[in-house]
């Protein structure tokens, strides 16, 4: 949303949920929220503009991200495979475990 509305020239403004306490004594109702973003963005406070997801800094960020994320993959897939192996019937785990040339 925020690529097609800088597309289009929008203005965007990124607004920050509220401190806590604000949070507290508000309550979580939609209608609530919206009113302290309006606030916000009406008083001048919230005036941080959305970080661009294209060009060099997105490069960077992907290539950063993307070996961790795979690390992380791998890890969950052991997990799950190691869970398989050791949930399975005894008789059936010499299957699972049998590595193929």
């Amino acid at each position: 949303m925020t690529r097609a509305l800088t597309t289009a020239d929008e203005q965007i403004i990124e607004v920050h949920r509220p401190s806590r306490p604000a949070r507290r004594m508000d309550g979580t109702v939609d209608r609530f929220d919206a009113e302290q973003i309006a606030r916000a963005v009406l008083g001048k406070t919230a005036t941080a503009t959305p970080k661009a997801k294209s060009g060099t800094v997105a490069l960077i960020r992907i290539l950063r991200v993307t070996p961790a994320s795979a690390a992380t993959a791998r890890t969950q897939d052991f997990n799950v495979f190691w869970a398989v192996i050791i949930g399975a019937p005894f008789p059936l785990r010499p299957e699972f475990c049998q590595i193929s040339a």
